[in-house]
This record gives C-alpha cells, sequence and structure tokens, in this order.
C-alpha cells in the first residue's frame, strides 16, 4: 500500500498540477500572464485566449524549456507589446517544471532593469513548490501510518 502512496506523490506531472491550481487563480486578469509547463510538457495557463494569442505554436514555449535545460536560466524574450520571462521550478526532491510570466507593455530594458524583482518572484514561486511539496509529504506521511494502522487497510481483522 506505501508503495502506491509513493508513487503518487513523487509524480512530476501530480506536482505540476497541484503548483499549478495554487498559482494560476491568483493572476490578475489583464495583468502578467502565468504558464506552467510541467516536465512533462502538460501545460497550463492563467489565461488560455490570452496565450493563444501570443502562443499559436506551443513549440516556441517548449524551445524556451530546452534552453532552460541548457543553463541559460531566467530566459527573457520580448514580444508582441511586452516580454515573456522564465525560470524552471523546482525544489529539493522534485523537478516541477518551468514557470513562464508575460509581462504586458514591458521591453528588455525594462525587464533588465526590474530583473532583481522578477527573481525574487521566482524564488517566492519556488517556495510555493517547496510547501506544496511539503504538504504533500504530510499526507503521505499520514496515508501510510493509516494503512499500517487501520484494520481495513492493512488487512487486519480486529
Amino acid at each position: 500500500m506505501e508503495s502506491i502512496y509513493e508513487s503518487l506523490f513523487s509524480s512530476g506531472r501530480i506536482f505540476s498540477e497541484q503548483v499549478a491550481r495554487v498559482l494560476l487563480p491568483e493572476a490578475p486578469e489583464g495583468g502578467p500572464l502565468l504558464i506552467l509547463i510541467g516536465p512533462d510538457h502538460t501545460l497550463w495557463c492563467s489565461d488560455e485566449g490570452r496565450l493563444d494569442a501570443l502562443y499559436p505554436d506551443r513549440e516556441v514555449l517548449y524551445s524556451y524549456c530546452g534552453r532552460m535545460e541548457d543553463g541559460q536560466d531566467p530566459v527573457a524574450t520580448a514580444l508582441k507589446e511586452g516580454c515573456l520571462v522564465g525560470t524552471e521550478l523546482y525544489t529539493e526532491k522534485i523537478n516541477a517544471g518551468y514557470l513562464f510570466v508575460y509581462l504586458p507593455g514591458y521591453t528588455q530594458a525594462t525587464v533588465s532593469t526590474n530583473m532583481d524583482l522578477i527573481e525574487l518572484l521566482f524564488c517566492q514561486m519556488r517556495l510555493v513548490c517547496t510547501m506544496v511539496e511539503k504538504n504533500n509529504q504530510l499526507h503521505h506521511l499520514q496515508l501510510n501510518h493509516l494503512s499500517r494502522t487501520s484494520a481495513v487497510l492493512s488487512k487486519r481483522q480486529s
């Protein structure tokens, strides 16, 4: 039973989906666009319509993921009346994928000027990932304990 829980809590895709559910609803409407790409290239976005207008071909976004894997982190690029900045998301144990933020009205110069704040934002997003991971560890421990002590789950008869 414990191995089932282990696979549930160690899945990068499930973890990325949890992070997406925590982060994406917080993006303000019309403001920065948040895009999360999981390690398996599953994509979640705070506004699908805006993303389609910016990146009808998702392969361009995936190419930025490859650049980050090659060591270029963060990635910043000018784009249609704004800038896209991305970073890898990770915790001590899990690769959570990639976070991109589209900043409307920004130029390469404003991104460079504000890079310290952008880096701080990315650190906070990694902290959110760490908190989700810690929460998962707690649930994992609780389920393991329950599977050992429950007459139903441990197949013991009282």
